[in-house]
């Protein structure tokens, strides 16, 4: 019994994968890129709270945080002669809980 020519098979298998597989890669590339703002926005929290505790201006901080992480939401606190900076980085992905990031520094 013949069910016919299977021409085109490879080319549906291929308009298949492709797309996936740019899909997974494009997933990977979201969750590194993810990881690198994490990082760079744990530097920067470190960096803010010793230069906050040397007696720099908190405007000139914010601005600053902000540039070096646009993903992440920032705060500044002080009390009791602790500063700290603490941050949210956002995921790419909405399902995904943000990184908590908080850094203090003694005044």
């Amino acid at each position: 019994m013949l069910w016919g020519s299977e021409r085109g098979t490879v080319t549906a298998e291929i308009a298949i994968g492709i797309p996936a597989i740019l899909g997974v890669v494009g997933v990977g590339l979201g969750a590194l890129r993810w990881g690198m703002d994490a990082v760079m926005a744990v530097a920067v929290a470190a960096e803010s709270a010793v230069e906050i505790g040397r007696g720099t201006n908190l405007d000139d901080i914010a601005s600053r945080l902000n540039r070096a992480s646009e993903s992440a939401a920032w705060t500044i606190t002080t009390a009791n002669g602790t500063v700290c900076v603490e941050g949210l980085v956002t995921a790419p992905l909405g399902f995904l809980p943000p990184i908590a990031i908080s850094r203090c520094a003694s005044t």
